[in-house]
């Protein structure tokens, strides 16, 4: 892998692939058999000799190396909430431009989920199928991660925590949190040459409940 100027702080500070292989490095990114990422492009002002493309196939060529056997990540659509029909080729996810980059590359494999697909590329194809029909409860994609047990990380890479921990929702469907219910959600799902209507349900929060920014939770997890 070259090492290649990806972006510049706002301190001036050059941020190459090879410091940020050192940084997941530093925090045993590797060192795991399901690595589930969220990503987002903050580390800086990207690199304006780089073309989106070529600067997303770096940042995913530097994930690769860590060798994890299965890498996964978020592809929602939450396509049936928004009225829309769901195609598990062709929707565009919702989690960002490496997500997306990541569900676009031959060989990853994305759940029929209409809501809150995952893609993975690897080993473990069982965390995006035979999946149940509750997108967050038993059943779900989080479910098999929280059976996993400590042979899963979750990655925040570039990604703030607080913003997007998706997992916390299933502990909360898990523990019937008062301030969120189920509900059922409808729609077209096509994969390949086959469509057909369908059912999901969420655990939503009741309207008007607004989630927690004190920041206890990420500085709670962070320590």
């Amino acid at each position: 892998m070259d090492d290649l100027i990806l972006f510049q702080a706002p301190d001036g500070t050059l941020i190459t692939s090879s410091r940020i292989l050192s940084w997941l490095d530093e925090v045993g990114a590797a060192d795991v058999q399901i690595l589930y990422m969220h990503s987002g492009i903050t580390f800086g002002t990207p690199n304006p000799r780089l073309s989106r493309q070529e600067l997303l196939g770096c940042l995913y060529e530097i994930t690769d190396s860590l060798g994890v056997p299965t890498l996964c990540v978020p592809t929602f659509t939450f396509s049936f909430c928004n009225g829309e029909d769901y195609h598990v080729q062709n929707s565009r996810c919702r989690m960002g431009a490496l997500n997306e980059y990541v569900r676009k590359l031959p060989n990853a494999l994305r759940s029929r989920d209409p809501l809150l697909s995952n893609a993975l590329i690897g080993e473990d194809h069982d965390l995006v199928e035979n999946l149940g029909k509750q997108s967050i409860g038993a059943g779900s994609t989080f479910d098999k991660l929280h059976r996993r047990g400590g042979r899963v990380k979750f990655l925040f890479f570039g990604a703030s925590l607080s913003e997007c921990f998706t997992y916390t929702h299933y502990v909360e469907e898990r523990l019937r949190a008062p301030f969120r219910y189920h509900r059922q959600f409808a729609g077209l799902i096509t994969d390949g040459g086959r469509t057909w209507h369908d059912v999901y349900t969420l655990f939503v929060r009741y309207q008007g409940v607004k989630p927690a920014l004190d920041g206890v939770l990420e500085s709670e997890l962070l320590r």
